[in-house]
């Protein structure tokens, strides 16, 4: 997402939560970073994004790295069963559980 497309989000969300009477601050944006290299990332958290999605590991791992702690990563794709294992390790939440195992 270009920086522009995402101040136009960003205001189209104070819009939405100034007529809903809703607290900004009280709803948590996650941006899919799929695909976004850090430069975007960047642009995003000094937007005031701060959470990122991701759904593959090996992509996640290089900005995990380099962002480290100043975002709050979510995992939000499938699991393989021998990855789970490091995605707990990297990721602060785990957005989707298709089965037990």
């Amino acid at each position: 997402m270009s920086n522009a497309r995402l101040k136009k989000f960003l205001d189209e969300f104070n819009s939405v939560c100034e007529r809903h009477k809703k607290d900004p601050k009280t709803i948590t944006v996650l941006g899919a970073s799929k695909n976004q290299d850090i430069r975007s990332m960047k642009w995003a958290l000094d937007l005031g994004i701060s959470n990122f999605g991701e759904n593959r590991l090996q992509e996640s791992e290089a900005k995990i790295d380099t962002l480290g702690n100043t975002v709050c990563w979510h995992f939000i794709g499938s699991i393989q069963s021998k990855k789970a294992k490091k995605i707990s390790s990297l990721f602060d939440w785990v957005q989707t559980v298709d089965r037990i195992k």
